[in-house]
């Protein structure tokens, strides 16, 4: 099927299909038996950009956005995985305790985007005087159980955060899940005092760091 094609990195209108799935689970990870059969399964095409390459889903079906994220992120149990601490969160906590130490870290106001289960809240508040974190899925409960001394907010960022700067805004293995990265790093470049960091994670570059 012919889609419309804009590229949320360059806005570049000439996108290829690089290939296409009929039908694709939309949750891939472990769920308990019971789940797996409920597991919405939709159409997957992937299109690069042939000005940039930045590879995407065009038009992503917002229903199937709102279950992975709102729903099957509940039975997600990777963000405590010890076989996947040494390849890149040991090095990631390498890099901000080394920023930290450098005094390029201001202890000040921190967020986090995408705190899950609240894996590395007690190294984030370490490093600030006051943390944040926000998550769509319920596991954000969790976090909040454990760590009631610090504000949780169930939600979207920016949507879901008050009108209020950071010093820091950390994002780990949540920027290959963004539809529209330009606004999303508008939203956060709005939401970061001046002077302050942000420092992301992803999968294939592993770190970035930006001071505005």
């Amino acid at each position: 099927m012919k889609r419309n094609f804009r590229c949320y990195i360059c806005d570049g209108s000439r996108g290829e299909e690089i290939f296409s799935l009929d039908e694709y689970p939309a949750y891939i990870l472990p769920v308990p038996p019971a789940i797996a059969p409920t597991i919405e399964r939709a159409e997957l095409p992937l299109y690069v950009c042939l000005t940039c390459g930045h590879m995407q889903v065009p038009q992503p079906d917002p229903r199937i956005q709102k279950l992975i994220y709102e729903e099957y992120y509940n039975f997600y149990v990777v963000d405590s995985s010890e076989a996947l601490i040494p390849h890149y969160r040991t090095p990631f906590i390498n890099f901000l305790t080394r920023l930290a130490t450098e005094g390029k870290l201001k202890k000040g106001n921190l967020l986090e985007i995408g705190c899950s289960s609240g894996e590395k809240v007690e190294l984030f508040s370490s490093l600030s005087n006051k943390y944040t974190g926000v998550d769509p899925s319920d596991r954000i409960k969790l976090a909040s159980k454990k760590f009631p001394q610090h504000n949780f907010i169930q939600g979207y960022f920016p949507d879901a955060i008050p009108n209020e700067t950071f010093d820091a805004i950390i994002t780990q293995l949540n920027l290959e899940h963004i539809q529209d990265v330009k606004n999303f790093l508008q939203n956060i470049y709005d939401a970061t005092q001046e002077g302050g960091l942000l420092i992301i994670q992803v999968l294939n570059t592993m770190l970035h760091m930006a001071q505005k």
